[in-house]
Order: C-alpha cells, then structure tokens, then sequence
C-alpha cells in the first residue's frame, strides 16, 4: 500500500479497539488533530516525515502553548500509530522512530495549598451558601480524586450506611475501587443530598450533573476570594498528596485514597514543594560545623 493512501483517523480506530473506552477518545482526538495540523501545513499524513512531527510538537508548544504533558501525549499518540502502521505492513517506514519529544521534568510545576490555605479553603466553602460547594471542595481535598471520577459518581456510589462510609470511584484505566472517605466528606455529602435518593452526586441548580468547566469556576472562584490565584480542582489533588506526606500519611493509603497505582506521582507532586520545605542546607552547614 502506498504510504499517501493511509487513513490514520480509521486505521486509529483499529489499533485503539482493545483499549479502554476514555484511552481510545484521547487517542483519536490527537490523531484527528494532528490530520487536521497536516491539512493545513501541507503535510500528507500517510508521507510525514520525523521532521513534520517534530514541526508539530513545536507547534503544540510554541503556538497552542499546551502543558508538556499534553504535548508528550499527543506525540506519543502520533508516533505510536506509525509504528503500529508499520507492523501491519501499512507503512514502509516510521517516521517516528527517531522523534525527540519534549522531556518532562521530574517534578510538577503546578499549583497547590500550604496546610493554611487548605484549612481556610475548606472553611470558606463551608460557609458558602450552597452545600454543593463545601460537599465537592471536601471530596477532592481530602481524598485526592480527580474531577472526572469524581463528578461521574452517582448517588448510588455513595454508601453512607456502611460501617465506614465509603465512596466507589470509577477510575481513570476502566476499574472501580472502594474509598473510605471519612467523617468530614461524608457529613457535607449528607448535607448536599437532603435525603436525594438517584441521579448524579453533584448536581448544578437545574437537577443536571455538574460539568468539568463549572467545577473549574466554583473552585477558582472560592480560592480568589482567599487572594490564592491559579488554584484548580487539580490543585487540590496535588494538595492532597503533599500535605498527606507532611501528615506522615503512608504513601500506600495515599495512594489508595487517590487511585495512584506507584508512588512515582507521589513524587512528582511532592518535588517542588519539599524543595521549598527543606532543611537540607542548614542542617548540613550545622553538621560542617
């Protein structure tokens, strides 16, 4: 076959068909990008060269101005559908055997709370007028769940009759997992459902499940008001690992609690924030004498 002949969108679909339902959407929204990104460069996708997606990856940088991440995992995408390309005899090269992706550092960058401001965090939404606020903000501090698994749950993921209360997540890689989530959650969840039996947990004035962006405002928002910009509802997940350390938590129920499978993410948060903490140069001058 001809390499200009290739359909990536449809061949994507092939490769994916195994995966996980939430990995083959992410998978097929970076190869339709980047079909998109070949059409309007001139670039037939079944010809790129390593060149063109190297050119790309610039672009998701340069231009869109995407976290690393997301320009990693659009790249990764790119190439590994060439190469499966290749395997089935599709192709005759890969021309993403050799692309240099963009290196992310071993800590994250991203915004968190000091023990203070997550204290005040969680007494602000307390106060806030709708007991919505204060049952979301309580969940994903104190748990550490993502905003997706945590706005998909549904009432009846919530057992709050169980000797310990406890929250059934439905976790990013297509598996569930049972999470003890502790007097305080449990308490505002009470709180928030008023005896509501079905439906979405959190739910928006109008009975509808509360989206990603809304969740996204309500917290920015609530941490604006605290003069603590740039905080998401991944901040708070963030929050949740590092203040968990500095607790003397485990790092097996941190990880448990938040869904973490390694402890690699535990110190990919936890980096920036013990390097502010450290006492490392006044502890090794004392020592030195």
């Amino acid at each position: 076959m001809e390499q200009s002949t290739v359909d990536l969108v449809r061949l994507c679909e092939q490769w994916t068909r195994a995966l996980a339902p939430s990995t083959r959407r992410s998978y097929a929204a970076h190869i339709r990008h980047w079909v998109r990104w070949c059409g309007e460069n001139a670039v037939e996708p079944g010809g790129a060269s390593r060149v063109d997606i190297e050119r790309y990856s610039a672009w998701l940088h340069d231009v869109r101005h995407d976290a690393k991440t997301t320009q990693r995992n659009a790249v990764s995408a790119v190439c590994g559908l060439y190469r499966y390309a290749v395997e089935e005899g599709l192709l005759r090269e890969d021309p993403g055997l050799h692309v240099r992706k963009r290196r992310i550092w071993g800590h994250s960058t991203g915004t968190s709370l000091t023990r203070e401001q997550a204290a005040r965090l969680l007494e602000h939404a307390e106060e806030d007028g709708d007991p919505t606020v204060g049952a979301l903000c309580s969940t994903l501090l104190l748990t550490g769940a993502r905003i997706g698994e945590t706005l998909g749950l549904g009432v009846e993921d919530y057992h709050a009759r169980a000797d310990r209360p406890y929250l059934r997540f439905h976790r990013k890689g297509e598996w569930e997992q049972d999470v003890a989530i502790g007097t305080h959650v449990s308490t505002r969840l009470d709180r928030m459902l008023a005896g509501r039996k079905s439906g979405p947990l959190f739910i928006r004035p109008d009975g509808l499940r509360v989206t990603h962006s809304q969740a996204q405002t309500l917290i920015r928002n609530l941490a604006d008001d605290l003069g603590i910009p740039g905080i998401t509802p991944h901040s708070l997940r963030r929050t949740f690992c590092t203040l968990s350390r500095d607790a003397g938590i485990d790092d097996r129920d941190i990880m448990a609690s938040g869904g973490w499978t390694s402890t690699h993410m535990l110190h990919y948060y936890d980096m920036a924030s013990r390097g502010m903490k450290s006492k490392a140069p006044d502890r090794l001058a004392a020592y030195l004498g």
